[in-house]
């Protein structure tokens, strides 16, 4: 089989913001920083912690309620933690 010829060529891009060299790499460092403490504050108060029992249930969204329904007699043998992942249904 002859494949001379049907090699296609591979262009690398060269778009800066893409490449993390030493100096954006730093930049792009302390953006990051800020995002996650701007989604820290945004979601500290949205993750909730019931009961205090000694065994410990972590769920999110519509499993919670599941649980909470599952436990109703048993609240005090279990602590619940409801995580809480910021979408606009939970």
């Amino acid at each position: 089989m002859n494949l001379k010829g049907k090699r296609k060529r591979f262009q690398v891009s060269k778009k800066t913001q893409c490449v993390i060299l030493p100096g954006l790499s730093y930049i792009k460092h302390i953006e990051l920083e800020d995002k996650l403490t701007k989604m820290k504050s945004e979601l500290e108060g949205l993750n909730i912690v019931e009961g205090d029992g000694e065994t410990g249930i972590a769920n999110s969204e519509v499993s919670y309620f599941y649980v909470k329904e599952a436990i109703k007699r048993f609240e005090d043998l279990f602590s619940i933690l409801k995580v809480t992942c910021g979408t606009s249904y939970g």
